[in-house]
């Protein structure tokens, strides 16, 4: 008996490989992407965080241009973050400063701090419109 193999399957002389395997259901894009979410958002917020850690290296250097640079680039990934899954992020208030900053937090583990004047859904810019203010 001539049997030829295939990947994950074995046919005999004559088979056509249609009918010797059974596909799952195809993923439309709808559900890829539903599926790969929540993993984008954690990709955003992690360069969100390691913006965040430069931005601090940077001010003890005293490089303000890069800081604002690198505080432009941590507010458009939380907003990139948030718009991809909203229910994995905390927004508040921050309390611990007293000076009115928002507090994003991952999951409620690990937290951000954004100027008041932050809005998350205008793709992390600020309210703010005077002049060279968001060059």
């Amino acid at each position: 008996m001539n049997k030829r193999v295939l990947a994950g399957g074995t046919l005999k002389k004559g088979q056509s490989s249609a009918g010797a395997f059974k596909c799952s259901k195809r993923q439309v894009f709808g559900q890829i992407l539903e599926a790969n979410r929540a993993a984008a958002a954690g990709a955003a917020w992690a360069k969100a965080r390691l913006a965040s850690q430069l931005r601090h290296l940077v001010l003890k250097a005293r490089d303000y241009k890069g800081a604002s640079v690198l505080s432009k680039l941590k507010m458009m990934n939380v907003s990139r973050a948030f718009k991809l899954a909203p229910g994995l992020l905390q927004v508040t208030i921050d309390r611990d400063y007293q000076i009115g900053m928002i507090s994003v937090s991952w999951e409620g583990k690990e937290r951000l701090h954004l100027p008041p004047q932050f809005e998350l859904l205008s793709g992390g810019q600020k309210t703010d419109h005077r002049e060279g203010y968001l060059k």
